[in-house]
């Protein structure tokens, strides 16, 4: 994948064109702390001039005492910038208060429940909508924990207002994390950055067949996909930690079992020192994880593997799994890679799969009619740039019109309200 300058000029003559006629730039703010801003001042602007030189977006840079405020007024301020602003999406930079939801999902045996609890990036997301905590409210016999939020309804906008994404690096090293990923991400659109049309899929014994979920898109992607762990075959951490190593992927697709801090396959774990011992230039740019507990970053924020991805020396640009069970599956997998593989950038395709999983129908698809959605979501967590493409960068025209695809869908849930 290469991002010639000639094409960035080319994007940005006929984009302009076309948004002066067709669509307003969209609003993207980046929440920043103010003790962090000047030390990452400089990577920031670079990181922000690259991607509005391609995208049709305006960054608007918003600098508080974020770190010490409550996660309700995290999400007051960026109410309050939704309505003026218009924001479509926001980069909570630094270590920006989440808020934790619990809930419990169907399991085996019969009348037996899995206890989810975790931090909820959807808080940030769905901006009209209210999330209760009903024990402190009802005392509801105990099957919650007070001081978690357990039950969500959807306001006259179904769904998420914007994307959410954490540049949340590890704590003992924020600026030096957040200068480099921005230093990478400037390599990436400068086109010095090698990516293979190449896709890697790695399966524990435990979902084998699930494959048949990703294989068609990523085939459609790239020229070449390599499978670990499928059928008779076990997946081995060295054997995929080498393939990681020696290949630069477009887009990697682990199913295993998991924890914040790494994948667990049939033999051995892929864990975040792993990650962070990966070569440069190597690794894969987008890594979308099954695995329970895979982007629990408020376990271990030190220790978290979806962190490595992206702040580690790989190519890493972007990594998504969940705070609580399950992770990014056969709900919401086979439409995200669909769509980039029809060339959409991942900001577009990861904001509409988000509003799929969370208007119901995810629930639907994942559980059927047993459970409630008001009671349910998915935990998703999305870490790094979404501003990225998983094979190769469109043509200029075509690039107008995947870009104007995310405006023309807030634009359709903006008349909504």
């Amino acid at each position: 994948m290469r991002l010639y300058a000639w094409c960035a000029a080319a994007v940005v003559v006929v984009f302009l064109g076309a948004a002066s006629t067709q669509a307003s730039p969209q609003n993207v703010g980046v929440l920043v702390d103010s003790s962090l801003y000047p030390q990452i001042q400089s990577g920031l602007n670079g990181y922000m001039t690259d991607v509005e030189g391609l995208f049709n977006v305006n960054f608007k840079v918003y600098q508080g005492n974020f770190e010490s405020q409550t996660p309700e007024q995290v999400r007051s301020f960026l109410q309050e910038k939704y309505a003026s602003d218009s924001l479509s999406g926001v980069f909570l930079t630094g270590q920006i208060p989440y808020a934790t939801w619990e809930q419990r999902v169907p399991s085996s045996p019969p009348n037996h429940s899995i206890q989810n609890k975790g931090l909820c990036s959807f808080y940030y997301e769905d901006l009209d909508g209210t999330f209760v905590d009903e024990w402190n409210r009802d005392n509801h016999e105990g099957i919650y924990d007070a001081g978690k939020l357990d039950h969500h309804y959807q306001g006259a906008q179904v769904g998420p207002e914007i994307w959410v994404s954490w540049l949340r690096p590890r704590p003992s090293q924020q600026a030096s994390d957040l200068n480099n990923f921005f230093a990478k991400a400037h390599d990436y659109y400068e086109g010095n950055t090698r990516i293979e049309s190449r896709g890697l899929i790695a399966l524990h014994d435990h979902y084998d067949g699930a494959w048949v979920y990703t294989l068609g898109p990523m085939q459609d992607m790239f020229d070449e996909v390599d499978m670990f762990g499928e059928g008779d075959e076990s997946a081995i951490d060295s054997q995929i930690e080498a393939a990681l190593s020696s290949h630069a992927y477009g887009l990697f697709d682990p199913w295993s079992h998991a924890n914040n801090a790494g994948h667990y396959w049939d033999s051995g774990v892929t864990s975040y020192v792993d990650l962070y011992n990966l070569p440069a230039g190597s690794g894969s740019l987008i890594t979308m994880i099954f695995g329970c507990s895979s982007a629990a970053f408020n376990t271990g924020e030190e220790q978290s593997m979806t962190k490595a991805y992206v702040f580690g020396p790989g190519i890493g640009q972007a990594a998504a799994g969940t705070s609580w069970s399950y992770g990014i599956d056969e709900a919401s997998k086979p439409r995200l890679y669909s769509a980039l593989a029809e060339g959409q950038p991942l900001v577009e395709a990861w904001f509409d799969t988000q509003m799929f999983l969370e208007d119901g129908n995810g629930c639907y698809v994942r559980y059927g009619t047993a459970v409630d959605p008001e009671t349910h979501l998915f935990g998703h967590n999305f870490i790094g740039n979404p501003f990225v493409f998983a094979h190769s960068i469109p043509e200029p025209a075509t690039l107008v019109v995947a870009c104007l695809g995310l405006v023309l869908l807030l634009r359709k849930r903006r008349r909504a309200l």
